[in-house]
């Protein structure tokens, strides 16, 4: 989670367009020719940034010292990618409908790939809890087509966010009431979780639905850290659909949507927006910095 000194100059160039941000010096585009940027992740342990390119079926690293590398090709069509309790790295793999583990010395280790002996439909984004668990969504995207995984029929009866008890391996559904749970997060103390539902789109062979779910919905939790209730809406995005988020220490909600990278308050108010020259599908947080992953390009904004 980002430091509340990078937070306060990361409001501050809201109103901005990241062209303007890279005219001045404060961002650079690191990466071009994707065919769909995601998954952002900073590898502390290595000094490593590394993410996704989901159609082309590759992983790719940057470090300041070393440039463009590619990480891992073929990916298992990889999607989003976070950072465990011990500095690892977690990805959502929509190839093998599964979610994966890779250490800082390359050991790779599958944590889970079926709910109640059915496979998943195509983990999307991922995040650890700070009591361990691992919190993932699973949508359609994955299956939906050849273009971002292998086309199939879904074996779950909903679309889903799921919790992974690290010490058991069991895997609960904890919100099944969402069209495409996507992007997700966890407020500061732990205790709300953030999910976007990108149910507007339903992948590149359906026309983009105006009137489909385009919110961020909140959903409050339990004293053992599980999601009690329905959730509500917490925020719309302004264009397109939220897509990635990210929670900053100070509480504000960090949303990727169509129109760029959008902030809001803890009360839902819309703050604000740094608005991107392509769709913005994912952000992360680290070494002083925010890495932004737009449809075919991912760019850096440093804040230190």
């Amino acid at each position: 989670m980002i430091e509340s000194k990078f937070t306060a100059t990361l409001r501050s160039l809201l109103g901005r367009t990241l062209n303007e941000l890279v005219a001045d010096g404060c961002a650079q585009c690191i990466a071009t020719d994707l065919k769909w940027g995601e998954g952002p992740a900073f590898v502390a342990a290595l000094g490593l940034w590394v993410f996704s390119d989901i159609p082309n079926n590759r992983m790719l690293s940057w470090s300041r010292r070393e440039g463009l590398r590619t990480f891992r090709a073929p990916a298992h069509f990889a999607n989003g990618n976070s950072i465990d309790n011990n500095g690892a790295l977690l990805t959502c793999e929509h190839g093998t409908r599964r979610i994966s583990r890779t250490d800082n010395g390359g050991g790779y280790s599958v944590l889970c790939s079926d709910f109640e002996g059915k496979r998943l439909n195509s983990p999307n984004d991922i995040v650890q809890h700070h009591d361990g668990s691992i919190w993932f969504s699973d949508p359609t995207y994955g299956i939906l087509s050849d273009v971002e995984g292998y086309r199939a029929p879904s074996e779950q009866a909903a679309n889903r966010v799921y919790r992974l008890d690290v010490a058991s391996g069991i895997l609960s559904a904890e919100v099944s009431s969402l069209q495409m749970p996507n992007g997700l997060c966890f407020s500061p103390d732990g205790i709300t979780l953030y999910v976007a539902d990108s149910g507007a789109d339903m992948g590149p062979e359906v026309p983009f639905n105006e009137q489909g779910p385009r919110e961020v919905h909140i959903f409050q939790l339990s004293a053992d850290f599980r999601v009690q209730g329905p959730g509500t809406v917490f925020a719309r995005v302004s264009r397109g659909v939220p897509d990635g988020i990210r929670c900053d220490a100070d509480g504000f909600l960090w949303v990727s949507s169509g129109q760029g990278l959008e902030c809001f308050a803890s009360d839902g108010t819309h703050l604000g927006v740094i608005e991107t020259p392509q769709t913005l599908a994912n952000l992360a947080f680290g070494d002083g910095s925010v890495m932004l992953a737009l449809a075919n390009s991912v760019y850096l904004i440093e804040l230190s």
